[in-house]
């Protein structure tokens, strides 16, 4: 019926997973390949989390990264790897289309903003199948409630995802106390 509009304001440096609060364990899982899911809510953080996860990847090691994102929240400074960041919408069309490109260019590390439609999440178990590291957003409020999504989507069941999930990590901003 009307127009809305959401502003947030983001710092043109992507914060360090330490300064996040992040656990090691988490950083930890990005030394292997399969499927890593970053939970949360709209407006949750999980962008800055995934942006921040890659960037500090980026100074370790020389990877070749993929990001589909609606829209470009960061830009991730290549540091010792090749980066490219696309736009869905503008340079592919879906996140599957965009899975499908980051699948024949070879990446390393590929970042899918959103895990929402049955397209997405077979792209993000084939790459993940091939042995590459795939981090993918789903909206959800507990580990419990990201798998049943990922179940829920999963083309053949539960077969893939079993073996390629590592991880769930899910967050929730607190208000500050002040």
């Amino acid at each position: 019926d009307g127009l809305g509009v959401v502003v947030r304001s983001l710092s043109r440096q992507v914060p360090s997973p330490s300064s996040l609060g992040l656990p090691e364990a988490l950083s930890q899982l990005l030394h292997s390949s399969g499927l890593v899911v970053v939970a949360g809510g709209p407006g949750q953080g999980t962008s800055t989390t995934v942006a921040s996860l890659v960037q500090g990847e980026l100074g370790f090691r020389a990877l070749t990264v993929w990001t589909l994102e609606r829209p470009i929240e960061y830009v991730l400074e290549p540091r010792k790897g090749l980066v490219r960041q696309l736009e869905i919408g503008v340079h592919a069309a879906t996140f599957a289309a965009g899975l499908e490109a980051a699948r024949r260019a070879d990446a390393d590390l590929v970042v899918a903003g959103e895990l929402d439609e049955p397209q997405t999440l077979a792209g993000a178990l084939a790459l993940a199948d091939r042995g590459r590291l795939v981090i993918a957003v789903v909206r959800a409020h507990s580990a419990n409630a990201a798998v049943q999504r990922l179940l829920d989507l999963a083309p053949d069941g539960s077969g893939a995802l079993a073996t390629s999930l590592c991880g769930v990590f899910v967050q929730s901003l607190v208000p500050d106390a002040k």
